[in-house]
């Protein structure tokens, strides 16, 4: 796991889409000098899914998990505006949905179907995209909380299992 520049512990200035994607791939070019990228599982929960998706553009790791995904940010951005919000004001393009039509690489998605932050929706949208995308729908399962449902530990160990 990392912190990404701008988040956690790391560097506290905000960052470029640029520098997250640099990150991610520096990160996952040394798991391939430790591991065969079919032994390497890609793992993203809410903001950080699309830059974890977008690894699927350039490398073929055994698979993507997907926890809390957004379907791409100026959807979501969209979704909270009170007045419509062009979409120029977003200024990243993680894009979920189009990391994902890059691939053909298995993709697990967890969503609580309460959600209070990323509609569930837009994890259902993903997991309708192609055919290789499996949601794991956590009933009443909030943006936080997904780690308290047995359903939610009982899926993930059927997907790494």
């Amino acid at each position: 796991m990392m912190d990404y520049a701008g988040y956690g512990k790391s560097d506290p200035k905000l960052t470029t889409e640029k520098r997250l994607f640099g990150d991610i791939q520096l990160l996952y070019d040394t798991m391939k000098t430790l591991y065969s990228e079919d032994q390497i599982v890609v793992y993203g929960r809410s903001m950080g899914t699309g830059i974890a998706s977008s690894l699927l553009v350039n490398n073929s790791p055994k698979m993507l998990i997907l926890e809390t995904p957004y379907y791409n940010l100026k959807k979501l951005v969209r979704f909270y505006a009170i007045a419509p919000v062009p979409v120029f004001f977003v200024r990243w393009n993680l894009a979920n949905n189009e990391h994902i039509l890059s691939s053909g690489i298995p993709v697990y998605i967890f969503s609580g179907t309460a959600d209070e932050i990323i509609p569930h929706q837009q994890s259902i949208d993903l997991a309708n995209l192609r055919d290789g995308v499996e949601l794991y729908a956590i009933e009443n399962g909030k943006h936080s909380d997904l780690d308290k449902f047995p359903e939610f530990h009982r899926g993930l160990g059927e997907v790494l299992d």
